[in-house]
């Protein structure tokens, strides 16, 4: 007996110490050993919440590159605001030069603030360099230099959150609720008013007659458009007209429409210009090229000496020429002004996408014509023919037969066969050519699907390059097919698209205040694709709109780590919530306990006493 009292003696004494340790402590454990289950429930508790206050950090770090960012949006809004207004002050009034050079000053100004923004660095990050953060995004020369990507947070295990907007988007986005918008840029003034006594200077409206438009009283004129409908077909379309006097402006802008399809409005600005819209917002295909004549011919190269009627006038180019134009050349570069575009939906061409997601129609059987001057100066042509299975390549001084027919050609192989062809390599296999051809020039696609071509080898390159399809100037029939693709064109310029270049179109609005351009002038040698101060406006709108939009993006992303700021402190204060619940003992139930087991304690203490007292005399 007196064993089994020792032994629950022993055993209450050790409960009744560990609960004196759990008041004293206010904790249900102080070793693991004491319960493992309870100790490791607390350690995981205890790493969730390390978790969620670096989660918290970086929320925090997240939360201040937004408000930057959200800030420096709105200085680029109100500094483009400012330069909008400029430009409208300018359009409406007569200016001198001193105060054209004051103006200048004052835009310029205003892009090298824009500029700056756009280099606008938080914690040595760029805001708008995308995830090459650690350059400035716009150089010297108003080209951007990040990359499309997003910055993200993980706001747990598995999601991530986006905090940044990047400048592929914000300074070369594009906006799929902006209508194509372009124009002839050879003012018409009416040819019989110019005769009479005293001369009447007068644009041509609706209302005039081609007579008027051609200062021609008989005879027969022709008008030759093409270009690429909303829809992506090309056409080429001949309108004939023999009665000069009583056939209007307006039923050649209604001709205009014919050729598209009934896809585009027509119009002419208020300086003789026709200014063709797209009905459909988001596209960017839309190219428009006419040149009218007294010769009624079945190929527009045999025009000859043919009186012409220009509309599009590209530098140093014969108006008949469309499609077979020269790259634009700047120093060791080439590029073609024809954006290679497949729908609103998937945009602009890749090196991945095939040729026959954007050609007009099938490329079975189609040959693209290349020519030019490679970068020794030399000249060369070739061709490009697409068969059923394979692509032949002639580049003037070899030939390739590729895999890939009409069907699966890609724009990689499109450029690299360009690079070989204008590197002027000749030895060895295809792959072979291609890859000594890139030690000399740089062929490639941009974010806008223009072909670029840089010379590596020069600064002053001398090479030149143009592809065209073969059957370019046919024109036979009423009505036909245009080309099944185009890369570059003596075109209608670009009034609007849905792509935007913020520092392009700055540069090109200040220029046109500098040598006074009010509208668009294929005269003015070096402005031919200038859209003039009038056009700049709306360009300018589009942009601050574009800026708007990037901003509301912006916010919402504000707007989420916020959010998810206000839950991480709620999970945060739950998870300590959970451990103290697990770790904490409840005090009045366990100091209940503990006078229920010290009184316990006194008891089995007092019977201990009584059964060592007793003795063999309390028995007899």
């Amino acid at each position: 007996m007196i064993s089994g009292l020792n032994n629950y003696n022993s055993s209450l004494q050790n409960e009744l110490n560990k609960v004196s340790r759990q008041v004293s402590s206010g904790k249900e454990i102080a070793k693991a050993n004491e319960d493992s289950l309870l100790f490791k429930k607390h350690i995981d508790l205890d790493s969730d919440i390390t978790t969620m206050s670096r989660l918290k950090e970086n929320i925090q770090s997240a939360k201040s590159f937004s408000q930057y960012t959200d800030t420096t949006l709105d200085s680029m809004t109100t500094t483009m605001e400012s330069f909008k207004t400029k430009l409208l002050a300018y359009g409406g009034s007569v200016h001198s030069k001193t105060s054209r050079e004051s103006l200048v000053n004052e835009l310029t100004s205003l892009k090298d603030s824009m500029m700056q923004l756009a280099n606008t660095r938080v914690n040595g990050k760029y805001l708008f360099g995308g995830t090459n953060y650690k350059v400035p995004p716009i150089d010297l020369s108003g080209q951007y230099q990040g990359n499309s990507e997003k910055l993200s947070i993980h706001t747990d295990t598995t999601q991530k959150q986006e905090f940044s907007i990047d400048g592929a988007s914000l300074f070369l986005g594009y906006d799929r609720d902006i209508h194509s918008r372009v124009s002839t840029n050879i003012s018409k003034l009416d040819q019989n008013a110019l005769k009479e006594t005293p001369v009447r200077q007068e644009y041509i409206n609706a209302d005039n007659s081609i007579a008027d438009l051609t200062g021609l009283n008989s005879g027969e004129v022709t008008f030759y458009m093409s270009g690429t409908q909303p829809n992506g077909s090309g056409f080429r379309h001949k309108f004939t007209v023999s009665d000069l006097q009583n056939t209007k402006i307006s039923d050649l802008t209604e001709e205009i429409k014919i050729a598209f399809n009934n896809e585009v409005t027509v119009e002419l600005s208020s300086n003789g210009e026709f200014i063709i819209e797209d009905l459909k917002s988001g596209n960017s295909k839309l190219n428009f090229h006419m040149v009218g004549s007294t010769a009624n011919v079945d190929n527009i190269a045999d025009l000859g000496d043919a009186k012409r009627f220009e509309f599009v006038k590209t530098a140093n180019l014969d108006s008949s020429i469309s499609e077979s134009m020269n790259f634009q050349k700047n120093g060791n570069l080439l590029i073609n002004n024809i954006q290679q575009f497949i729908s609103v939906d998937q945009g602009f061409a890749t090196s991945s996408t095939k040729l026959s997601d954007v050609a007009n129609g099938s490329l079975l059987g189609k040959s693209l014509i290349i020519n030019g001057q490679n970068i020794n100066g030399e000249n060369f042509t070739g061709s490009i023919t697409f068969n059923e299975d394979t692509t032949t390549i002639d580049t003037g001084s070899a030939t390739f037969e590729l895999n890939g027919g009409a069907d699966d050609f890609s724009y990689k192989q499109l450029t690299e066969a360009i690079g070989v062809a204008i590197s002027g390599v000749t030895d060895g296999d295809f792959e072979t050519a291609v890859l000594n051809s890139e030690k000399l020039v740089d062929v490639s696609l941009n974010h806008r699907g223009e072909i670029q071509i840089k010379d590596l080898t020069s600064s002053m390159s001398k090479m030149n390059f143009a592809m065209h399809d073969s059957s370019m100037g046919d024109f036979s029939g009423n009505a036909t097919n245009g080309s099944v693709l185009v890369f570059n064109s003596n075109k209608a310029i670009d009034m609007d698209r849905p792509s935007v270049n913020i520092f392009e179109a700055m540069n090109g609005a200040i220029k046109a205040v500098q040598q006074d351009l009010q509208h668009p002038d294929g005269t003015r040698k070096g402005l031919e694709n200038n859209r003039g101060v009038s056009g700049a406006i709306d360009n300018i709108s589009h942009i601050i709109e574009h800026v708007i939009k990037e901003r509301a993006l912006a916010g919402s992303q504000l707007q989420n780590i916020q959010y998810t700021e206000d839950r991480s402190d709620a999970l945060s204060t739950n998870l300590k919530i959970a451990q103290n619940d697990v770790m904490n003992i409840d005090f009045a139930e366990t100091s209940a306990y503990y006078q229920a087991l010290t009184l316990n304690y006194q008891a089995m203490l007092a019977s201990v006493a009584r059964v060592q007292g007793l003795s063999l005399v309390n028995y007899l």
